[in-house]
Formats: C-alpha cells, sequence, structure tokens
C-alpha cells in the first residue's frame, strides 16, 4: 500500500506515519519497497513507498520475541523464587 494512502486511511500525515512504520520496520514487523513513478503533469519520476506485511516472516517475528520474553520471565523465575509466608521459612519451589 502507497504511504500516501495508508496515511489518509490512518489520518495522519504521511511524516507521523513514516515515524510509526520505522519502529515497525525495525522490528522486522513490515518490509518496504520503493518505486519510480511519474505523476502526472510531472517531468520528472518521483520515489514512491510501498509498505507490504511479509506475513510468514513476520510470525516468525513475533514467536522469537515470545520466546525470548518467556525465556527471561523463566530465568528471573527461577534466580528469585519466592518466599513461604506461612511460615515465614525459606524458599519454596524456585528450582523449575
Amino acid at each position: 500500500m502507497k504511504d500516501t494512502e495508508l496515511a489518509g486511511r490512518l489520518g495522519i500525515n504521511t511524516k507521523e506515519l513514516m515515524k510509526s512504520a520505522n519502529i515497525l520496520i525495525t522490528d522486522q514487523i513490515i518490509a518496504t519497497f520503493g518505486r519510480l513513478e511519474m505523476k502526472e503533469n510531472a517531468q520528472k519520476a518521483s520515489n514512491q513507498t510501498y509498505y507490504y506485511i511479509n506475513y510468514s516472516h513476520a510470525i516468525n517475528v513475533i514467536k522469537w520475541r515470545m520466546w525470548k520474553l518467556q525465556n527471561t520471565i523463566d530465568s528471573q523465575l527461577r534466580n528469585v523464587g519466592c518466599h513461604c509466608h506461612c511460615c515465614g521459612g525459606g524458599k519454596v519451589g524456585g528450582s523449575g
């Protein structure tokens, strides 16, 4: 989808769209490609940016991020453990 068309659908200008899209591009959720196009009554071609989602790649990126997040949480829980509040005793669990 063209950047101008996407900006119009979202109700923002193209500059704001580029700021938001750059975050998604960096995170590899969306991708872009550029193409030189002639506008009506124009002397030279201008670069038109198109945004698209490569669904299989985006899904793999999301799966990998969820796996990383799960590993981070698991490692933090293993290191911290929890203490028994009933008897005030030592660690409960923590070894996984």
